[in-house]
């Protein structure tokens, strides 16, 4: 929160565009952890709190950005989701996902990195099925909720969510184009 009283204190020295360009920054590094939350919890040693301790962790994210988002725009009428959308950022949520469903591509599309590559198995069915060509991944058994935040677990899920049209991408470009207007798609009808 110092980073964004900065912001505040500086914001009618720069122009708008550096204003969103070092507000984009800042939160970047938080929310490119936040995967990080969402994978591992804070707190080990109770797995069965995880869950409230993850909700916690992505509200503080979430308000500082919607305090980011203010700085950047301060003059903007309406809703922090409006703001968010003005400036073309997802929320905490949404980014979460974003960033998951980017390193399994590149994890299954590079095979690297070897150890996240590990984690994920093609779907095979049993007998022919038309969600053999699908492009989807196997999502493990689990019976905690405390797997059921591991990698191998919610990577699958978000991969196998996503529309057809972006798990067949064949360049990270397009893939992250299409996923990105994807996830601002369900924001924008979620609100």
């Amino acid at each position: 929160m110092n980073d964004i009283r900065v912001f505040v204190h500086g914001r009618p020295l720069l122009h708008v565009l550096s204003v969103i360009r070092a507000c984009h920054r800042a939160p970047s590094l938080a929310l490119f952890f936040s995967h990080a939350i969402y994978l591992q919890p804070a707190h080990w040693h109770h797995p069965l709190d995880n869950t409230q301790q993850y909700a916690d962790d992505t509200h503080k994210l979430q308000c500082a950005q919607n305090s980011l988002s203010r700085v950047a725009l301060p003059h903007h009428p309406g809703s922090a989701s409006s703001r968010l959308t003005h400036l073309h950022w997802l929320p905490v949520h949404r980014r979460i996902q974003y960033k998951i469903a980017l390193l399994t591509y590149q994890s299954l599309s590079t095979n690297q990195p070897p150890y996240l590559r590990n984690l994920l198995h093609m779907y095979q069915p049993s007998r022919c099925l038309r969600s053999a060509s699908q492009n989807l991944l196997s999502i493990p058994f689990c019976t905690t909720n405390f797997s059921k935040h591991s990698f191998s677990f919610t990577a699958p899920t978000i991969w196998n969510e996503l529309p057809a049209v972006i798990r067949e991408s064949y360049t990270l470009d397009t893939f992250k184009r299409r996923l990105k207007t994807h996830l601002t798609s369900l924001t924008t009808h979620n609100v």
